[in-house]
C-alpha cells in the first residue's frame, strides 16, 4: 500500500459524513426555516454525535472482549443505544421531514434530547475513565502483591541453609552433663530409640546415656 493510498483510506471515513451534514443543513433551513449558520451548527453537531457514540460503543466493546473476568464491565448497551438514536435521527432529518412535512413541528423536540445524548456521552466517558483507572491500579496493587511473596519465598530459601546449620551447631546440641537428674532418671527407663527420639540424638549416643543412666552414672559424650 502506498503512501497515497493509506492517506486516501484514512481520509474517506472522515469525508463520509458530509453528505449527511449538508441534507440534515438543507432540510433544517427548508422546513424548520432555519438560518443557514443555526442548520450548519445542527448538523455538525448530529454529526460529531453520531461519531461520539459509534467510537464510544466501540470503546466499550473492545474493552468487556478483553478485560478480567472480575472487572467490572462497560456499558455497552447503552453506548449502542446512543448509536441506534442517532440514526433515528439522521434519518428523520434527511428523508422523513421530505416524505411527511407534518413532522417538521414535532422536529425541533429532537434537539433538547440531542443535548441530553451529549451529557450522557461525556458522562460515560469520564466514568469509563474512572473504571480503567480504578483496574489499572488493582493490577499494579496484585503485580507489587505477588512480587513481593516472590522476594521473600527467595530470602526464606536463603535463610533455610543458616537456619539447618544454626540447629546442628554444638552449642545447641543436647549434652548428657548437662540434663537434669530428672531426665536421667527418665532416660534409665527408656530404650535407645526413644531416647534418640526425644532428645534429638543419634542412637549410638542414645545407647551411650542409657548405659550410663542405667549404672546411675556419667559417660563421656559421644558426638554425632
Amino acid at each position: 500500500m502506498t503512501k497515497l493510498t493509506a492517506a486516501l483510506a484514512n481520509l474517506a471515513p472522515w469525508c463520509a459524513p458530509a453528505p449527511t451534514a449538508w441534507i440534515v443543513a438543507v432540510s433544517t433551513m427548508r422546513h424548520l426555516a432555519w438560518p443557514w449558520y443555526v442548520a450548519l451548527v445542527a448538523a455538525l453537531t448530529i454529526e460529531l454525535l453520531g461519531l461520539s457514540a459509534s467510537v464510544l460503543a466501540l470503546e466499550f466493546y473492545s474493552f468487556n472482549s478483553q478485560k478480567r473476568k472480575d472487572d467490572p464491565a462497560a456499558p455497552f448497551a447503552a453506548a449502542l443505544g446512543l448509536l441506534v438514536a442517532y440514526i433515528v435521527t439522521a434519518i428523520l432529518l434527511t428523508v422523513a421531514l421530505d416524505i411527511v412535512p407534518v413532522l417538521a413541528r414535532y422536529a425541533p423536540a429532537i434537539f433538547p434530547l440531542l443535548s441530553l445524548a451529549a451529557f450522557v456521552i461525556l458522562a460515560m466517558r469520564q466514568d469509563h475513565a474512572a473504571r480503567v483507572a480504578t483496574i489499572a491500579a488493582d493490577k499494579a496493587a496484585d503485580k507489587a502483591q505477588r512480587a513481593k511473596r516472590k522476594a521473600d519465598g527467595l530470602l526464606a530459601k536463603q535463610q533455610a541453609p543458616a537456619a539447618i546449620v544454626a540447629t546442628k551447631s554444638p552449642a545447641e546440641k543436647p549434652d548428657w552433663r548437662k540434663l537434669p537428674a530428672e531426665d536421667r532418671q527418665l532416660i534409665r527407663d527408656m530404650t535407645p530409640k526413644q531416647v534418640a527420639k526425644q532428645y534429638a540424638v543419634k542412637e549410638r549416643t542414645a545407647r551411650g546415656w542409657v548405659v550410663a543412666a542405667r549404672r546411675n552414672g556419667h559417660v563421656k559424650e559421644v558426638t554425632e
